[in-house]
């Protein structure tokens, strides 16, 4: 089935996109101002930029952020991807891809735009500080959500529902409590959830820093901050071995 709406929400919105504006951003980027030719010249300007932001990064720590590492070019980019976002709101989710190709090289092939999603649905979990709301997993709709956005979404993200429903409930269908799993439980649970996944989950469910995982590569490293949120403390080699040791007896 074709994403009919993905291209007439993506070709609607980006006419609106100033060609000044984006020219604005891949100056301060230091990427032509036409965008790049070729593959070949992003990843280099790609791995030019991460060593950078990771020797410094390296320098101060993991979880620190200052003036110095808020200037690197990764930074930076990660910004102006937000601010168009925030602009322009059809696009603010589903969309990162085809927002960091227009900016690097000023074209989104259709197979990108293909794979967008945009329902305006988003899987969201409730806990802890929000007592109008019971503690669960909910889908979030936006105001441009339509009936057949919903069933859609349902249809793709079966399995990501699934995930989610996992690391909230138990097997008997009990409220989320940490100490109704076992550690080893969780840790299995999130490696299930991909790097964006779950620092989706850390900044909005368990009130984490953003900045503080913004940069972060690793499913591992997120996944020991979440740990930690839940009184699950643990450093990433044991969540390592405690993995290795779950995928194998659930063979």
């Amino acid at each position: 089935m074709k994403n009919t709406k993905a291209f007439v929400v993506w070709k609607r919105n980006v006419r609106s996109i100033p060609t000044s504006k984006l020219i604005e951003i891949r100056n301060e980027l230091g990427v032509p101002v036409d965008g790049f030719q070729s593959d070949e010249d992003c990843k280099k300007w790609e791995n030019n930029n991460n060593f950078l932001y990771s020797r410094i990064y390296k320098k101060l720590g993991a979880g620190s952020m200052n003036n110095e590492l808020k200037e690197t070019t990764l930074y930076k980019q990660l910004v102006f991807q937000d601010g168009i976002k925030e602009k322009y709101p059809e696009i603010s989710h589903g969309f990162d891809e085809a927002i960091e190709n227009l900016i690097l090289f000023n074209q989104v092939p259709d197979w990108i735009i293909e794979k967008c999603d945009a329902t305006g649905c988003k899987i969201e979990i409730v806990g802890g500080n929000k007592k109008e709301i019971d503690d669960g997993v909910y889908i979030r709709i936006s105001s441009h959500t339509t009936l057949e956005d919903i069933k859609r979404f349902l249809s793709l993200s079966g399995s990501k529902l699934g995930r989610y429903k996992n690391l909230v409930y138990d097997r008997k269908n009990v409220r989320y409590k940490a100490e109704n799993f076992s550690k080893n439980e969780i840790v299995f649970q999130l490696s299930l959830f991909s790097l964006e996944e779950l620092k989706e989950i850390y900044t909005k469910n368990f009130e984490g820093d953003k900045e503080k995982i913004e940069f972060l590569k690793s499913t591992d490293s997120v996944a020991c901050l979440i740990m930690e949120k839940i009184d699950h403390k643990i450093n990433p080699d044991n969540y390592r071995r405690i993995l290795s040791r779950e995928r194998t007896r659930r063979k």
